[in-house]
């Protein structure tokens, strides 16, 4: 459950920037992979406190915006993450904050355009369909 006080005092306190973007788009049956972004996160009342994450993955899972953070193959084959948020509120912070850049946006919003135009043929298709099952006659 996220704080919504502490969100906002990190939101305040925090800047966070979309410094690059690989747009790696690809499809699997539970997500969206969008591709990965390095992203730096700046304290706003320290100048100079800056902490850089590279390679964080950015995906819709689920429906929902998500990041993957970096992890690395341990001797047994396992992944272990490398970094990540402690806490809900931060990355709930981070989320937003990536999701919220122009890269990750513009391509949130090509993906939902050819998804719109996928379902418009699928519709087309079905009355087709159905206009043609109307002609036979019985």
């Amino acid at each position: 459950m996220v704080d919504k006080d502490k969100l906002s005092t990190l939101w305040n306190g925090l800047a966070i920037e979309v410094v690059r973007f690989h747009e790696c788009v690809k499809e699997h049956s539970k997500s969206v992979f969008l591709g990965y972004a390095d992203v730096t996160v700046s304290v706003t009342t320290l100048p100079g406190m800056i902490f850089k994450i590279k390679g964080i993955g950015v995906k819709i899972l689920k429906g929902s915006p998500y990041l993957d953070f970096p992890s690395e193959r341990g001797a047994d084959g396992t992944y272990y993450p490398i970094c990540f948020p402690l806490s809900p509120e931060l990355r709930r912070a981070l989320t937003v904050g990536v999701f919220s850049s122009p890269e990750v946006t513009e391509v949130v919003a090509q993906g939902r355009e050819q998804q719109l135009q996928a379902e418009h043929i699928e519709c087309a298709i079905w009355e087709e369909q159905m206009a043609e099952k109307e002609e036979v006659p019985s």
